[in-house]
């Protein structure tokens, strides 16, 4: 296990000391580069795993031996903007995004935080043909709350049929049972929070807060007639006609507290 944890470590030492070299270069100083011929780069993008632009600040970082390494920074649409290099060196070059807001993941250093892709090891002029570097987007759990409306406080965990929990599916595609099933049912702890597992970003999801079994309450909003004995369900409040479920997208519902009441 140590030996596993090292080779985890190695490419982060590697990357931390590298960003440190940048960070120590005077504003304005142009570091040493390898002698030699210079090419032009110009064919470079930098995009997340989806394809997309990387919010906030991204990127490339570019090394060669014992010279400073260097930056270059990506306009909107991920295209890197224009360097130079010796055809003839080899480089160290990956992506990066800073401060992108993503809600997970990252390394924090020298007051922002850090998304790093793939090293790669490649001749300057192997840099002049189109080449895209990934930075990978993480999938992040989110945290939604179920809480009493009538007294904002959390349902007593029960697990089973008692409690509150969450029906989170994705609205094209939802698949409720067998093979595929894609369809989860979080439960809510005793401070009514629920750790939802990390979902694709960019799908919409169908998000149905619910309580069961509630003891003295006595206007469920929908009733199992299949089992004995019969579950009885509280939603929140309808959205729109015959709808107490939320559509969006993790992110966009990250953090939000769903209230329950009897008879609502």
């Amino acid at each position: 296990m140590l030996g596993t944890k090292r080779r985890w470590l190695v490419p982060l030492v590697v990357i931390a000391a590298a960003v440190l070299m940048l960070a120590s270069l005077p504003a304005g100083a142009k570091p040493a580069t390898p002698p030699g011929p210079q090419v032009k780069i110009s064919n470079l993008t930098v995009l997340d795993d989806h394809g997309n632009p990387i919010p906030g600040e991204s990127g490339v970082i570019y090394c060669a031996g014992s010279n400073p390494c260097q930056a270059s920074e990506a306009d909107q649409h991920g295209a890197i903007n224009p360097f130079f290099v010796n055809p003839n060196v080899q480089y160290t070059v990956w992506g990066f995004g800073r401060n992108t807001g993503w809600a997970c993941g990252g390394f924090d250093f020298m007051d922002a935080r850090w998304w790093f892709g793939p090293q790669s090891h490649v001749l300057g002029r192997e840099l002049t043909h189109p080449t895209g570097f990934v930075v990978t987007r993480p999938e992040c759990g989110i945290t939604l709350h179920i809480l009493r409306a009538d007294n904002q406080q959390p349902f007593a965990p029960g697990g089973g049929n008692f409690g509150a929990n969450m029906r989170i599916c994705p609205v094209v595609g939802c698949i409720e049972s067998g093979p595929g099933a894609n369809v989860i049912f979080p439960l809510a702890d005793a401070n009514g929070d629920v750790a939802v597992p990390a979902l694709d970003a960019d799908t919409d999801y169908s998000f149905l807060a619910m309580a069961q079994n509630v003891p003295g309450w006595t206007c469920p909003d929908y009733t199992t007639l299949d089992v004995d004995p019969p579950i009885n369900y509280w939603f929140p409040p309808e959205r729109a006609p015959f709808e107490h479920d939320v559509i969006g997208t993790p992110a966009e519902l990250d953090d939000t507290t769903f209230y329950i009441d009897d008879c609502s």
